[in-house]
């Protein structure tokens, strides 16, 4: 139980990661939309269009590695396997 519970850990705080990475690795906080320059080509006047974008930022790391923690943490809670030597006959 404590091994497996540790495994928990171990896949939430590489999920964490592997989220925040492939998303780009900002060191901001998440954004749902963002913001693209544009040049009007007759005007040459610069506007930007909004685009929905979903970019993970420090926070999903942050929360994979304190998810991650706590699991390892409450591992310790339960105890040790015991473990038996087997017993050999002369």
């Amino acid at each position: 139980m404590r091994s497996a519970i540790r495994k928990i850990a171990l896949y939430l705080t590489l999920a964490g990661a592997l989220v925040w990475l492939l998303g780009g690795a900002r060191k901001g906080f998440y954004v749902i939309s963002e913001e693209i320059p544009k040049l009007d080509p007759v005007t040459e006047i610069e506007y930007s269009e909004r685009h929905d974008k979903f970019l993970p930022g420090i926070d999903f790391l942050l929360g994979g590695v304190i998810l991650g923690g706590s699991f390892y943490l409450i591992s310790f809670l339960f105890p040790k396997p015991l473990i038996t030597k087997p017993v050999t006959r002369p």
